[in-house]
């Protein structure tokens, strides 16, 4: 019978297999001379969490406090670590002082341990700079990731600080794992020839090619062994749990409720059981995780070898999310925003919030130490009259400010970033870009209570604004601002100089260059392309991406591209607010959606508590449904509901 992750976690705890040497550093934390932090890191399924979980079962024989958090369910916001703080020592958390102060509360030694620890690359500034300096001396960090911690931390921490690389396990390690798994000797020497030392690929190789006389694959890397492995392990599947893989594949966290939708002719329950079997499979702090390599592997062959059943899976688990996140409390909705973009393959938008690139670079504020730096690449990529724009922000809005460092903690890059409402009126006289841009919020405005973003230049020290890791790393932490404002954030402006290159990139995601003549410095224009998140925010804008991509009508009968009804093949165009309207109502589906919400959200100005204009919206709004006007229902005293139309 097939083991789990987490049998096979706890078995290593008390035998883990061939890692003496980083288990020996580990153990030097729980005394008063070993380092306060540690950074395990390592390719995928090399072992890491096998680590940190043993590191966290001896801990605690020896009298410690571990408290482990699990990176896939954490938001990557100051907020969202809190939220998976306090979820482990109860009570609200408002700042690093505070958290620091529920740890040093805590009896003893405190181990804190993060794993997938590279999915907070958003977090990863903040949780150095801020919240670990605030920490007690009794507690200790360890973070486990895929990839080698920034130059930030070393230089920071000094010998406070290890980082501990995870290799493949020699050959006397991987021949003792096998045995474990009960391989003679000659099919053990036959799997080490395919897998060598890596811990997943000997795990697979030993159930697939098991009795099997001849290995038959051959490949150069972890990953195509891996890749390989992988398509050999699903053929000694049966159907049923091969399908359950498939499902949960597609999906960030495979759930009951989404197997369910995925699979409508499996009871979920039995799905459930089928995946937790496997070895690969564990069970998370919000649904089954199924290794990340393997899983990708399993995409990948579905979307070959069956493309509609894949698209299938993807659209029936968007309609789930969709219903679970119109009733989800406010700590959920980073888990379902997570799982939207998981579905989502739009190339621009994963790798946005999930990047393939190396960690090259961590991003902090900007000092005044750095403030040469930053005029040295301005100067090399921007003409005269653009540089000095960018010595006038410095001067009357540095926080906007934000450099990229590499692994020699050089500035590599920086980019200006900052809400609307922070910007002067004499930063807007001064920069022609950003008068633009307040003329446009003056005609288009937002509605009260929501945030606008001003992302006024980004700039490599090598590439300029052009495509590269430094880009890269800049628009991820811009989504990190993305998640501490949502749902407030409402849109934002971004500034372009090659139109050309950009345009065509960021169009699918619903940015689109302002009308009129645009600003120039010295002859050469400043682009501005502006992005209108919807009523909805982050997640109705991701959600309708998903939407578009699927191609989901969701037997909706509006169009989320044309911005039309669609009624019995009949297209009916709707006004903006009426588009608007019948958005936020279509999201919210068999919800009551309360008057007031929809006047704060919806409209892009001050509407007074006895205006009609919502009433005359709605009016309009049924007028266009014709015999389908009953699906927008009113709501006594309280607002509106809208249900799907037979």
């Amino acid at each position: 019978m097939n083991r789990t992750v987490r049998q096979l976690m706890d078995e290593q705890a008390s035998w883990l297999v061939g890692r003496d040497e980083e288990m020996a550093l580990l153990r030097r934390m729980l005394g008063d001379g070993g380092p306060l932090i540690a950074f395990i890191h390592g390719i995928a399924g090399v072992g890491k969490s096998a680590i940190a979980e043993a590191f966290a079962v001896q801990a605690r024989e020896q009298g410690a406090t571990v408290l482990q958090l699990d990176g896939r369910a954490i938001q990557p916001t100051p907020d969202g670590f809190f939220a998976a703080l306090e979820d482990k020592t109860g009570g609200a958390l408002k700042n690093a002082t505070e958290g620091a102060s529920r740890l040093a509360r805590l009896a003893g030694r405190v181990i804190l341990i993060v794993d997938t620890y590279e999915l907070l690359r958003m977090l990863d500034p903040w949780f150095r700079q801020t919240f670990v300096p605030a920490l007690p001396d009794t507690v200790r960090i360890v973070l486990s990731g895929r990839e080698p911690p920034m130059s930030g931390w070393l230089s920071d921490f000094g010998g406070l600080f290890r980082g501990i690389a995870v290799e493949n396990l020699t050959r006397s390690g991987a021949e003792v794992l096998l045995e474990r798994e009960g391989l003679d000797a000659a099919e053990a020497d036959g799997v080490y020839r395919l897998a060598r030392g890596h811990p997943l690929s000997l795990r697979l190789a030993a159930v697939a090619l098991s009795g099997r006389s001849q290995v038959g694959l051959e490949a150069r890397t972890v990953k195509a062994v891996v890749e390989g492995l992988t398509e050999l392990y699903l053929g000694v599947l049966d159907p049923k749990t091969r399908e359950a893989l498939d499902a949960a594949s597609v999906v960030r966290r495979p759930t009951l409720s989404l197997l369910g939708a995925m699979l409508p002719d499996t009871a979920p329950q039995d799905a459930f059981a089928r995946l937790r079997s496997l070895p690969f499979v564990q069970l998370g702090d919000d649904g089954l995780v199924v290794h990340d390599t393997v899983r990708e592997a399993v995409a990948a062959l579905l979307r070959s070898a069956d493309p509609e059943r894949s698209r299938r899976y993807r659209a029936a688990a968007w309609r789930q999310l969709r219903a679970e996140v119109a009733v989800a409390s406010l700590s959920d909705n980073w888990r379902y925003t997570a799982d939207l973009l998981f579905i989502l393959q739009n190339p621009i938008v994963r790798e946005a919030f999930f990047p393939t690139t190396d960690h090259l670079y961590s991003i902090e504020a900007a000092s005044s130490a750095d403030v040469p730096s930053i005029r040295a690449i301005a100067d090399h990529h921007l003409e005269p009259a653009l540089a000095t724009v960018v010595d006038t922000w410095w001067r009357l809005a540095p926080y906007a400010f934000r450099v990229l460092r590499d692994r020699g903690n050089a500035v590599a890059g920086f980019y200006l970033i900052c809400e609307i409402d922070a910007v002067s009126h004499r930063l807007v006289e001064a920069d022609a870009v950003m008068r633009q841009c307040w003329e446009h919020l003056r005609s288009h405005p937002v509605p009260r209570g929501q945030k606008v973003l001003v992302n006024r230049m980004w700039l490599g020290a090598e590439g300029g604004e052009g495509p590269s890791p430094a880009q890269a790393a800049s628009w991820l932490d811009v989504k990190r601002l993305y998640m501490d404002l949502r749902p407030n954030l409402r849109r934002i402006y971004t500034m372009v100089r090659d139109l050309p290159t950009f345009g065509p990139m960021v169009a699918p995601l619903g940015f689109a260059p302002l009308p009129g003549a645009p600003a120039s410095f010295d002859g050469v224009a400043d682009y501005v392309a502006m992005l209108d998140f919807g009523p909805s925010s982050i997640d109705g804008w991701l959600a309708n991406l998903v939407a578009v991509e699927l191609q989901i009508d969701d037997g909706s009968i509006l169009d989320l591209v044309q911005h039309q009804l669609v009624l019995d093949g009949r297209r009916i165009d709707l006004t903006k607010l009426e588009f608007s309207v019948m958005s936020y109502l279509n999201q919210r589906k068999g919800s009551v959606v309360e008057r007031g919400d929809l006047l704060r959200d919806v409209w892009g100005h001050d509407v007074g508590g006895g205006s009609n204009v919502l009433e005359a919206n709605v009016k309009s709004l049924r007028r266009k449904l014709g015999d389908r006007a009953t699906s927008i229902e009113t709501i006594r005293g309280l607002g509106y509901r809208f249900t799907a139309p037979n």
